[in-house]
């Protein structure tokens, strides 16, 4: 009986763990879809970090299904010039939007960033206890990058196929 409380107890923090750790599996990062006259190419990515990498938003453009945008993960969306709203609704039910206009012929990097920080102290987050040292998610946003070369930070990142790519 003893034993099975142990073993019990031995699962489920393996679980816990390998939980902790979701990543996008694909291709790292290679560029898919180039613009064209008639359309833009939206790349929307999520750079690899500990603090909610057990979780994914699942994002939309439109209101159409766009990617579960996994952690350490992109995806490459061609779209005709106009304004999208992109809306992102994170795992307890909150949402990220952003209204971005694109144009034709232009690449657009937009990353799902977390802004994160070290506790000084024991904090309460989601409802547990974050001990002294713990990195914690403050806030998370799009962000927007300027320029046609790609972050540095989307290099690391691994392919997810959209679900979806006309919007």
């Amino acid at each position: 009986m003893r034993l099975s409380k142990y073993l019990l107890v031995l699962l489920l923090a393996l679980f816990c763990v390998a939980g902790c750790s979701i990543n996008a599996t694909g291709q790292t990062y290679v560029r898919k879809s180039f613009p064209t006259s008639e359309n833009a190419v939206l790349v929307l990515y999520r750079p690899s970090v500990r603090a909610g990498s057990a979780w994914w938003p699942h994002v939309s453009i439109n209101g159409k299904p766009a990617v579960e945008l996994l952690n350490a993960g992109y995806t490459e969306i061609p779209l005709k010039p106009g304004t999208y709203k992109i809306l992102g609704i994170g795992k307890f039910k909150e949402l990220y939007e952003l209204d971005l206009t694109v144009e034709a012929n232009e690449v657009y990097y937009v990353e799902y960033a977390f802004q994160t920080s070290n506790r000084s102290k024991v904090t309460f987050v989601g409802g547990g206890p974050v001990p002294y040292g713990e990195t914690t998610i403050d806030t998370i946003k799009w962000l927007v990058h300027d320029g046609a070369s790609p972050p540095s930070e989307i290099q690391n990142c691994r392919y997810i196929a959209p679900l979806n790519t006309e919007f």
